[in-house]
């Protein structure tokens, strides 16, 4: 309750200094009949009633809008958080980026993983162009649960639906990868290695190099066409390693705010160690 206790301390000395200001104000203003030093210090103390008022406004609707939320992740209450997004998403249609994620993390949190895959169709009929944009936070879960298969399926029509997103093509040659489907991996993780995204970029390339380095379905000449790929690869990202701001490493920070991050790490994380060696 740690942090509920210190909300609602925050918010009575806010709502004592705005009701202190205007009583001290007052008071001083009637006492001494001061022209000169009202106009003074009129303005200043306009300011601090005017943002003491708005800052106790903006904790009231946190308050409002978000009390239920804050007591559920205080108390670590997951199984409650994930029911209480269920009804604000699947029955009030109440979708939003921040709701989905909260959604889906409060059910991966409690376990509970049969209800995120049913709510994909529901969330698919309620806002297409919602789903769309977050097909990869929804799809992830066919990975957490390790159903490559049905998470290959659900990114092949995800890359035939929204054209040109590297991320959805690399989770579709992900799944394929991971149901051992691995010479249709190589052929979808393939085009990535023109993308724009140079996050993609490598880890399809690094990608590529572990099917290529574990199996032997590539022999001969384009086998050798795959390789010299992948040191044009990895030619052109390695240099932007020692730059302060890595265009690879600033794109993963974007994706460390989303749910399907943890899939992607590990991948990350070695195709970087890949990227360094000699």
């Amino acid at each position: 309750m740690k942090f509920i206790s210190s909300f609602i301390i925050i918010s009575i000395v806010i709502f004592s200094l705005f009701f202190s200001l205007i009583f001290v104000s007052s008071k001083i203003f009637l006492h001494y009949d001061m022209e000169g030093l009202w106009i003074t210090y009129r303005p200043f103390f306009i300011i601090q009633i005017l943002v003491l008022f708005l800052a106790g406004i903006a904790i009231a609707l946190i308050w409002i809008y978000g009390g239920k939320k804050l007591s559920y992740i205080e108390n670590e209450d997951w199984p409650g958080l994930a029911s209480y997004m269920e009804t604000r998403i699947l029955d009030k249609g109440r979708l939003s980026g921040k709701n989905l994620k909260l959604f889906l993390n409060s059910h991966f949190l409690s376990g509970d993983f049969e209800t995120v895959k049913s709510s994909i169709p529901v969330i698919r009929n309620k806002n297409p162009d919602f789903f769309n944009k977050n097909r990869a936070n929804l799809g992830y879960v066919y990975i957490l649960t390790k159903e490559y298969r049905q998470a290959a399926d659900f990114f092949e029509d995800s890359c035939n639906t929204v054209k040109e997103n590297p991320l959805l093509r690399f989770f579709y040659g992900y799944s394929l990868y991971a149901s051992n489907q691995k010479e249709a991996a190589v052929k979808n993780l393939f085009p990535l290695l023109e993308s724009y995204n140079p996050l993609f970029k490598l880890l399809s390339a690094y990608g590529i190099k572990r099917i290529m380095d574990l199996s032997f379905i590539f022999l001969g000449e384009e086998k050798k066409n795959i390789e010299t790929s992948l040191e044009k690869i990895k030619k052109e990202l390695k240099p932007g390693l020692t730059m302060k701001k890595s265009p690879v490493k600033a794109c993963f920070l974007k994706e460390q705010k989303e749910v399907y991050c943890p899939a992607i790490k590990p991948w990350y994380e070695k195709s970087l160690l890949w990227l360094k060696e000699e």
